[in-house]
């Protein structure tokens, strides 16, 4: 997406994220509807809290977003992607700060093919 690559389900810590993105230290998480209960809330707080002591960032969507509105699910990623870069460049004159590095997109699929086709095999773990 955007020339930056997405690893799915990537081992994070002791944890595993559905999907991340290094250069831009973005974490991705499609939630299940059993993220909706009370116990799982607290440990996906909790889990998120430990990963962003690590300076990653968090974008979250619920599986039914995913299925259904996938067209604003992707504009609002490439809209977090446009945000980074245009902070970076400003940045950049001012504290020296080179532009944000990119990712390959894995040979023979496009970045929607990817990110959708990772969607499609996430697991539902608890």
């Amino acid at each position: 997406m955007m020339n930056y690559k997405f690893n799915r389900q990537k081992p994070l810590d002791r944890y595993i994220v559905d999907f991340y993105c290094k250069p831009l230290n973005l974490v991705i998480e499609i939630d299940g509807s059993y993220h909706l209960e009370t116990q799982q809330r607290i440990k996906d707080e909790q889990r998120q809290k430990i990963l962003e002591k690590m300076g990653l960032n968090f974008l979250r969507f619920s599986e039914q977003q995913v299925r259904k509105d996938m067209d604003v699910v992707v504009k609002t990623i490439e809209d977090y992607i446009a945000g980074r870069a245009l902070i970076s460049l400003i940045l950049t004159p001012i504290v020296g700060m080179s532009k944000l590095p990119l990712c390959k997109r894995e040979s023979g699929h496009s970045d929607y093919q990817y990110f959708v086709r990772g969607i499609r095999s996430t697991r539902t773990r608890c």
